[in-house]
């Protein structure tokens, strides 16, 4: 299931990020974009698409105080995949 795979790697860059990991977590992020950007098109599926691009942002959040406020939205999308919305 690409959510179930896509969150569980968002969890990973999230603390990845949290423990200064910041180039590790850029490509995960990265790599999660186009794993839910193909899976987008393969499904045609606007919501896998807005994540996949959703987390193709986060990788150009990851520097200094723009992780702040990256950090609590990626709280914040997260919790709405896992209520499903």
């Amino acid at each position: 299931m690409p959510g179930k795979f896509a969150v569980e790697n968002n969890q990973r860059a999230k603390v990845l990020r949290d423990n200064g990991r910041v180039a590790e977590a850029r490509q995960v992020l990265l790599s999660n974009g186009a794993f839910l950007g193909d899976n987008a098109r393969r499904y045609k599926s606007s919501f896998l698409l807005h994540h996949g691009s959703f987390n193709s942002i986060s990788a150009d959040n990851l520097d200094g105080d723009r992780w702040s406020a990256e950090r609590k939205q990626t709280r914040y999308e997260l919790s709405r995949v896992r209520q499903g919305q």
